[in-house]
């Protein structure tokens, strides 16, 4: 039984051993094989897997595809294993196993040729399983770690990189232990990326998420030096993750579960996962990015490795990563001179923020040992994901195009474009079905259009589909026209392959196919068959109007020419003997919206006929061009339509996969679909009743679809191009119509709008071809001879024109030319903005209202719609254009300010130098240390240090922070950033102060004795806290800490009394204070029984703050409570100590937005604590805090 040899010798060789091979089991799928090559000298783990083409032809007909789920193999590898797949037909598993092991060998070192690599190998026969000499990986995943380092040191390191995140500003965050398993949390707001509205759109963030980077090191944090000296060990010391987030940072339980697979797995559902949904019980949870899988495998398995090379040899990003890709497992030689394509420069767009243009290596000029590797992941984290579409997203290279798209794909390399459709890697597309399935219409009306039409010129190749032999094959290419054959040259037409026909009695009421003894196919269950031979039923393909075409015969059955005979397509379900049970056959023009189980379509025929049946058992990949291009129609004439499949996800109860629809979509069908989906790199949505005020009016009778193409910095382009060229700056652009043939759309959506090619001539001169009157655009979307044969059969929209509405740069005088059309030959002052489409079925929608805002044009220049009236645009849908119009809508309707005038050092500002200069720190020159009695420590002695020791940055901790909505839940992350007891420098630059402690009043406050409730533990935890505390007061100059508790007024310690004093003069609360000749702020916290498990009560006692209601911000309620949640139930954590609590109430009453907080003026008063109580459960009512069970107890007199 030849499945039962397969799975010998698979036991076989995974007891086995072969060069540099382990792990070797079953893979993933039926007939499938996994192993791993490593290779410990050179530092090489790659993950192969290789699927026999039938486990039932093993171990004689069979066929092998391997390839690697590893994402950092080198080309030459990945080459060299291609290169080698043809000779594996009919081998064993073991000479497949020695085979790969010997050429990837070869890859490695370069030392032999293919044909050299397989003669060390020798016959099958003469493969063995010993080879006790070479180097094997060991089984267990034991290595040696790094030393432990100490508490101390430890915590002071991981304070010191810390510190250089918040000084290249970002948001920071910090979940667990220095010296254990802890989390380190680096993010960016999304709208500070300069990432344009539709970019956003279109890869589904928002822009008050955050970009989270998660950084784990599960034995202990580690510096950058010990972590490279670690790459290459099989247990990483470090592991990354990227997300997104609602919070500056997730919950410590989704942290937690990331790292162990279950969210990334759950995500990878029909769509992607609501971005609010929390994570866990205690707080915001993570959501996956749409390049998920591709970014984080590129972090884990290749950062170190290329910020390594740049340290080594002093290259860029982009020369490291060059580098790297190039000499990935390869003996390389540093001192070899390197070329100059390794030196180029990282280039970013003009407009680019200064944020992404950072770079930690060259702006710090500091040694391995002192730079901050967060930073550094996050400032490669940032550029991966801003240019996304520039790298191919599975061997992460640079892809090589002259179109600069809006989504990431692949690069050429059939192995890339196999993992991402096989992975998952790209788009669901049952996602894309469900929620645009009129955009998918489109996208596979199109395809269908283009391949008919004899111009599709890219192809799904590399994914090993199997199509029906013999059927939709070209006997002639289309060759005559200049768009598809620039050259003009006939190339030599190859012999059409013969595909083996078989003969048998089709049971038409009971599907059953009875085959003669001596012609039994090779069939198995799950394959699939076209079958031909029905007189009198409908053509599948729907070729009838193509039957007197003398250029193309896109459908030739059995060498003759096309005549519309029927075809059925069916899924072999059963093989009893001689009898083969098949599905219920597709044909077009029967489509349901579910497999019918128990009935056949034809049964009400009765009748038994001969037929003729062909295997779906022909390499795709294996078909010249003008093959693929007739097989393609073919098979998309097999999918059901997209309201069939739309009803299939809905009702599904298996999760909704389309691949679990066996019997009506073949697995080249639904390969196909995911190809024309994936593929598509330009965003399009339809717009329609969800969205009426983004119609355009005048455009009834046409399906209008938002057009947005380009790169996620192409806006920024076009918008440089209108400022620099436009010609009339109060009307800087124009909007203008592009007609092209409906065959040639498929190529614009992937390629943009561009004139490679000649459709139409060029008459005008060189140039994309528009027109401002639309029936002049439409002359030239008329379809050139090819009729409705081309449509899709399944189409909903039936599709019959596309025409293109664009805004373009206000420079007629500078077009090619300018007169009855536009030619434009800078395609940067081109930006689509929409599509319309005439159909024959278009979805309901209602009529266009007049727009609110609308485009201001050229009146000379005016956009003409279908009825010859001039077209009102709204700007809503604009892009940024549109954006920035509704702002200056409303700049118009202000008062004017009298201009400021200009000093030289604004001017000086405004004009900064062409090439840019490295960032400066934001951190402060460290000054020395002052005493309690505000003198300056003595300097210290010249003599010389041991060494130079790490430098420490400062940080500004009560520095605006422009996320304030954060701000409750930031302490715990400061935290880390504050001074141990350690020798250390200053945190800042220590401010003068007038303030002195012990000046209040005792008899002026609510100074309580030792409550009923107090608890055991409670007691014992405060008295620790304050312990800790008044060692910090009494080690700290009072003005750099800002707060002041007088152990004098502690009467118990369920009680604080505490000052806040020594406010930055430039805030509007310290100029009150000053005014009201006021040295601080008196602030009362209390305890309640089950602290450090609930929170501290704490409020205002004096003096009274401007109500929220009023103007007044600072986070105060009208009671005189703090607004936190922190404070409250949901925001608190037991680990908190009362210093970082200071420290955050601190940071609220400093804070300006929305409002800074002011003193009320004539408040006259305390503020009581039974108005602070209530109105501290307004304030928890508002926004869904938690409040703790025993509030009530804690106002106790």
């Amino acid at each position: 039984m030849p499945r039962k040899d397969f799975q010998r010798d698979l036991r076989q060789a995974a007891n086995a051993q072969f060069p540099y091979l382990s792990n070797i089991k079953a893979g993933d799928n039926d007939g499938s094989i996994a192993f791993r090559f490593f290779h410990r000298a050179e530092s090489i783990k790659i993950e192969f897997q290789a699927v026999v083409s039938d486990s039932s032809d093993y171990p004689r007909l069979h066929s092998y595809f391997v390839f690697t789920t590893s994402d950092d193999v080198p080309k030459e590898i990945t080459a060299a294993v291609e290169g080698v797949q043809p000779l594996l037909e009919g081998v064993s598993i073991a000479r497949l196993l020695a085979t790969v092991s010997q050429v990837v060998q070869s890859a490695i070192y370069g030392e032999d040729s293919l044909s050299d690599s397989l003669e060390k190998i020798g016959s099958d026969d003469e493969v063995e399983y010993d080879y006790e000499d070479e180097e094997w990986e060991a089984t267990s995943d034991g290595h040696v770690l790094a030393s432990m380092k100490p508490a101390a040191e430890a915590r002071s390191m991981l304070r010191r990189d810390l510190r250089v995140v918040k000084n290249a500003g970002f948001k920071l965050g910090y979940l667990g232990i220095a010296t254990g398993s802890v989390i380190i949390v680096v993010s960016c707001r999304v709208s500070k990326l300069g990432i344009s509205e539709d970019a956003m759109q279109a890869w589904d963030v928002k822009p008050s998420e955050y970009l989270v980077l998660l950084l784990r090191y599960p034995s202990a944090y580690r510096n950058l030096e010990e972590l490279l000296r670690n790459v290459g060990n099989r247990m990483p010391l470090l592991q990354m993750y990227v997300g997104l987030c609602t919070s500056y940072k997730p919950s410590h339980e989704d942290a937690v579960r990331v790292f162990q697979g279950s969210t990334a797995e759950q995500q990878q559902s029909n769509g992607p996962a609501e971005s609010g949904a929390p994570g866990g019980a205690s707080g915001p949870g993570i959501r996956r990015l749409f390049i998920d899988r591709a970014i984080n495998s590129l972090l884990n398995e290749r950062l170190l490795t290329i910020i390594s090379y740049r340290l080594k040899l002093g290259l860029s990003w982009t020369g490291a990563e060059l580098y790297a890709h190039q000499f990935q497992g390869k003996p390389s030689n540093f001192e070899d001179q390197l070329s100059d394509e390794y030196f180029e420069p990282d280039s970013w767009s003009s407009g680019t923020p200064d944020l992404l243009m950072a770079d930690h290596v060259v702006d710090s000029n500091l040694g391995k040992s002192q730079l901050s590797l967060p930073v550094l992941a996050m400032q490669f984290t940032l550029r991966h994901f801003v240019k996304c579409t520039e790298f191919c997203l599975v061997c992460h290279c640079r892809v090589s195009t002259e179109f600069e798209a809006l989504k990431p794909f692949v690069c050429s390399n059939n192995l890339c474009l196999y993992q991402y459709m096989a992975l998952g890697m790209g788009p669901s597309l049952e996602y894309e079905i469900l929620s645009q399935p009129y955009v998918v219409d489109l996208l596979i009306s199109l395809t269908y259009c283009r391949a008919k039409s004899g111009r599709l010129e890219d192809f799904p190749t590399g994914l090993g589909m199997k199509v029906p032999g013999g059927l939709g094959w070209t006997i002639k290419a289309n060759l005559e026209r200049n768009y598809y054959n620039p050259s003009n040259q006939q190339p030599a037409l190859r012999p059409k392959p013969t595909a083996t026909f078989y003969t048998a009695e089709l049971n038409s009421a009971s599907l059953e196919l009875r085959v003669d003894d001596n012609e039994r196919p090779p069939l198995k269950v799950g394959d699939w068959i076209a079958i031909m031979g029905f007189e009198s039923d409908k053509d599948t393909n729907a070729n009838n109007a193509n039957a007197n075409d003398s250029n193309l015969y896109l459908y030739n059955y059995m060498d003759m020419p096309p005549s519309g005979k029927g075809q059925w397509h069916s899924r072999v379900q059963l093989i009893d003997d001689r009898i083969i049970h098949i599905s219920s056959p597709i044909n077009y023009s029967d489509l349901v919206a579910g497999p019918k189980k128990g009935e056949s379509q034809k049964g009400k025929k009765d009748t038994v006929r001969t037929v003729k049946f062909v295997i779906y058992d022909q390499n795709f990949d294996k078909l010249d061009d003008n093959e693929k291009r007739g097989v393609i129609p073919l098979i998309l004439n097999t999918l059901p339509s997209l309201e069939a499949m739309t009803q299939y996800l809905n009702m599904a109860s298996d999760g909704g996969s389309l691949a679990l629809w066996k019997d009506l979509i073949s697995p080249a069908a639904l390969d196909i679909l995911r190809w024309i989906v994936a593929s598509n790199r330009s965003f399009i949505m339809l717009d329609g009743d969800d969205n009426p005020e983004h119609l355009v009016p005048g455009m009834e009778g046409y399906v209008q679809f938002r057009l947005v193409q380009g790169a996620p910095d192409k806006e920024q382009k076009f918008e440089s191009a209108v400022r620099k060229h436009t010609a009339n700056p109060k009307h800087p652009s124009i909007f203008t119509w592009h007609g092209s043939p409906l065959c040639n759309w498929h190529s614009i959506l992937r390629e943009g709008l561009n004139f490679k090619y000649t459709a139409n001539g060029r008459s005008c001169g060189h140039g994309v071809y528009m027109a401002r009157d639309f029936a002049s655009s439409t002359g030239y979307s008329q379809q050139y001879g090819y009729t409705a044969y081309n449509d899709w059969p399944q189409s909903k929209l039936r599709i019959s024109m596309a025409i293109s509405l664009n805004e373009v740069v206000n420079a007629t005088t500078n077009f090619v030319h300018a007169s009855n059309v536009y030619v434009v030959s800078q395609v940067d002052w081109i930006q689509p903005r929409y599509l319309f489409v005439k159909c024959e079925n278009a979805p309901p929608t209602s009529k266009a209202p007049a727009a609110s805002l609308v485009y201001k044009q050229d009146p000379a220049l005016t956009v003409v719609g279908p009825t010859g009236h001039n077209l009102a645009l709204p700007t809503s849908k604009l892009g940024g254009r549109g954006q920035q119009l509704r702002q200056m809508s409303k700049v118009d309707q202000t008062p004017k300010v009298q201009p400021v005038k200009e000093t030289p050092a604004s001017k000086q500002a405004k004009n900064p130098p062409a090439k840019r200069a490295a960032p400066k720190s934001t951190a402060k020159k460290p000054k020395r240390r002052r005493t309690k009695n505000n003198e300056p420590e003595p300097e210290p002695e010249s003599e010389p240090r041991p060494g130079p020791g790490p430098e420490i940055p400062t940080i500004d901790l009560t520095a605006k922070d422009d996320d304030t909505a954060s701000v409750a839940t930031l302490y715990e992350d400061l935290e880390i950033l504050l001074s141990d007891a350690e020798d250390e420098e200053p945190v800042d630059v220590i401010p003068k102060t007038d303030f002195v402690p012990g000046t209040l009043d005792e008899s002026t406050l609510p100074i309580l004795s030792h409550p009923k409730h107090a608890s055991s533990s409670a007691t014992k935890a405060l008295q620790q806290h304050l312990k800790v505390t008044l060692e910090t007061q009494n080690r700290e100059y009072p003005g750099a800490l800002g707060w002041y508790v007088d152990p004098k007024l502690i009467n118990t310690v369920y009680q604080w009394i505490v000052e806040l004093h020594s406010f930055d003069p430039d805030l509007p609360l310290a100029q009150d204070l000053k005014k009201a000749n006021l040295k601080s702020i008196v602030l009362e916290l209390r305890f309640p029984p089950k602290f450090p498990h609930a929170p501290p009560f704490v409020r205002v006692i004096r003096p009274r703050f401007l109500p929220f209601q009023n103007g007044g911000g600072g986070h105060v309620t009208a009671g005189g409570a703090m607004c936190m949640e922190l404070l409250t139930n949901t925001g608190w954590l037991p680990t908190a100590t009362i210093e970082s609590v200071l420290l955050q109430v601190r940071m609220a009453l400093c804070s300006q937005d929305p409002a800074p907080a002011r003193l009320l003026n004539g408040g006259i008063g305390d503020y009581t604590v039974g108005e602070a109580v209530q109105a501290y459960k307004r304030a928890c009512q508002t926004h869904g805090w938690g409040v703790p069970d025993n509030l009530n107890k804690v106002s106790w007199s």
